[in-house]
C-alpha cells in the first residue's frame, strides 16, 4: 500500500531487525526468555500516543544496553537520554509476549529496565509454558504463510523521480501565487542551483549543514535579507506538501527594506522576493526524501 503511521512503521523496523539478528546468528531471546526487539507503545512529543521500537544491543538488562527507535524519523536515542522525545512508556510487545509497566516512574530514562523483575514489569504470559501452548506455537510456525520467501526491493527510476521533482515545483510556484492573491509574486531565479546544492548536502549529511551549505547562505546573505527554512518529508500526497509548506507561513513574510516583518503591518510587498528549490532523493523500495527550500528575500 506504501503508506502506514508510527505502528506500521515500527512493525516492519521490528521485523528488520529481528531478521538481522537471525543473520548474525544471535538468539531471539536470552536464557530468561527476555527477547532483543520489542514494540513499545506509550507517548511522545510531537506524536502524542504512539509505537517506537525498543532494542537491546547486547545481553545485559541494563538501561544502557537499550534503544528506542523513532522509526518514522530514522533515529534513536538511548533510553538514558533525557532527550527522548518518548516522555511515557506503558508496554512492551514482543513476538512471544507483553510486558505492562506497573513501576510509579514512566518516563524512560527513570524507569528500571530489568525485564525479570515483576514488581516493575508484569508479563501476561507465564515464562514456562505447557505442553499444548508449546504444540500450538509449533503449528503456527510451521504453517504456511502469506509473505513471499524473499523481498526484492526496485532499483528507483530517475526519470519518474525527476517528474515528481519538476511537478512540485511548479505546483509550490502556482500556489505561492494563490496564497498572495492580493500582491505581486516575484520569483527569485538567481539562487536555484545553490539552494538545490545545500539541499542536497543536507541529504547527504543527514540534515547536517555543511561547510558548502554556510558559504552559499553567507554568499546569499550579502546581497539580500533572507528568512527561510529547508524541509524535510517523505513522499506523500501534494495536497498534503503544500499544506505543510504553507503552515511555516514563509508567504506572508514582507517588509521595508531591510526590516523584513511577519504579517501585513509594514509591508512594502514590492521588495519581495521568492527563492524556491526542491530536492528528491530516491532510494530502493520506492522510497523518496522530498527537501524543499523556500525563502524571502529583500535586497539590502
Amino acid at each position: 500500500m506504501l503508506c502506514g503511521d508510527e505502528e506500521e512503521h515500527a512493525v516492519l523496523f521490528a521485523c528488520f531487525l529481528l531478521h538481522l539478528d537471525k543473520l548474525s546468528g544471535r538468539a531471539k531471546e536470552d536464557a530468561d526468555g527476555i527477547p532483543n526487539v520489542f514494540l513499545c507503545f506509550g507517548e511522545a512529543l510531537p506524536e502524542g500516543k504512539t509505537t517506537y521500537v525498543l532494542y537491546r544491543s547486547d545481553d545485559q538488562l541494563k538501561p544502557q544496553s537499550f534503544q528506542l527507535w523513532n522509526t518514522a524519523r530514522g533515529e534513536y536515542l538511548q533510553v538514558t537520554d533525557v532527550n527522548s522525545s518518548m516522555n511515557s512508556v506503558w508496554a512492551l510487545v514482543s513476538a512471544n509476549n507483553v510486558w505492562a509497566n506497573i513501576q510509579p516512574k514512566q518516563v524512560p530514562w527513570e524507569m528500571d529496565w530489568d525485564l525479570r523483575d515483576k514488581t516493575k514489569w508484569l508479563p501476561l504470559f507465564n515464562s514456562k509454558r505447557n505442553s499444548q501452548d508449546q504444540e500450538l506455537q509449533n503449528a503456527l510456525t510451521n504453517s504456511s504463510v502469506v509473505q513471499p520467501n524473499s523481498i526484492v526491493y526496485s532499483r528507483p527510476d530517475e526519470r519518474e523521480v525527476q517528474a515528481i521533482k519538476y511537478e512540485l515545483e511548479s505546483v509550490l510556484r502556482e500556489s505561492l501565487m494563490e496564497w498572495r492573491p492580493a500582491q505581486i509574486t516575484r520569483m527569485n531565479y538567481e539562487y536555484i542551483r545553490d539552494l538545490q546544492k545545500v539541499l542536497m548536502d543536507l541529504e547527504a549529511n543527514a540534515g547536517e549543514k555543511g561547510e558548502e551549505a554556510d558559504e552559499i547562505i553567507e554568499r546569499i546573505s550579502s546581497k539580500y535579507h533572507v528568512y527561510g527554512l529547508p524541509i524535510n518529508l517523505p513522499y506523500m500526497p501534494i495536497s498534503e506538501i503544500l499544506s505543510r509548506v504553507k503552515a511555516r507561513g514563509i508567504h506572508l513574510l514582507a517588509g521595508p527594506k531591510g526590516r523584513p516583518s511577519l504579517g501585513t503591518s509594514l509591508v512594502n510587498f514590492e521588495e519581495s522576493q521568492f527563492g524556491l528549490a526542491v530536492h528528491v532523493k530516491a532510494y530502493s523500495g520506492q522510497v523518496l526524501s522530498i527537501w524543499i527550500y523556500l525563502i524571502a528575500l529583500w535586497r539590502k
